[in-house]
């Protein structure tokens, strides 16, 4: 039997998946930072964007982020006048949140602010192998 060759670091797909977080975090970061944004501000802000408002709750566990972090962030967005909490009328317990005109206009920058991140990060890549990656990454995520 032969022996197997120990499998390196660099042809693991769980390191090179780890490797572009680390590489594309920062530089989401340093594109948000022209709209007072941070990563997980941008996540929040975006989840709140739809027809039915979320509540705190449905953030951290849409975004896996755990409440504590999700209250701070949303404190923040609401700070900068981005989130107002409205009392739900279905549950009394719960906040609804929603984006303020100001926090649309900042999504709206911030969103403009992705692209162009994500069109130089991904800028090696074919339109089609983007739309591949975007794909696949999609279904390895699905149920997660």
């Amino acid at each position: 039997m032969a022996d197997q060759q120990p499998t390196k670091l660099i042809d693991r797909t769980g390191y090179l998946a780890h490797k572009l977080q680390c590489v594309l975090l920062p530089a989401i970061e340093n594109g948000l930072v022209e709209v007072e944004l941070n990563t997980r501000s941008f996540f929040v802000l975006s989840w709140i964007d739809q027809p039915q408002p979320p509540s705190q709750q449905d953030l951290s566990r849409a975004l896996r982020i755990d409440a504590t972090t999700i209250v701070a962030v949303v404190d923040e967005l609401e700070r900068l006048g981005y989130v107002n909490r409205v009392r739900s009328t279905a549950d009394r317990r719960r906040y609804d949140l929603h984006l303020t005109p100001a926090g649309r206009a900042a999504l709206e920058r911030a969103g403009k602010a992705m692209d162009g991140v994500e069109q130089e990060f991904f800028a090696p890549l074919s339109t089609r192998e983007q739309a591949s990656l975007h794909t696949l990454l999609d279904k390895l995520l699905d149920g997660r």
